[in-house]
């Protein structure tokens, strides 16, 4: 029982040491290109979703809290 343990332990250890050996490269850092060129969408998007919550506040408001 305990070669089978050993051989196991030996068999995960050469494949954790192969998977990082096989790695693949990085990505290049195109983080700081891409967040300048998304700043404005992103803020439009977040502009939108405010807006549509402003407007199913007061459907709620109107139909629900105002006659309660």
């Amino acid at each position: 029982m305990k070669s089978l343990r050993y051989s196991l332990a030996g068999l995960f250890t050469l494949v954790a040491i192969w998977l990082f050996a096989t790695a693949p490269p990085e990505l290049p850092d195109q983080a700081v290109s891409v967040a300048s060129a998304r700043s404005l969408e992103v803020e439009r998007m977040f502009n939108s979703v405010n807006a549509i919550n402003d407007a199913a506040r007061t459907i709620y408001t109107g139909k629900i809290v105002g006659p309660g």
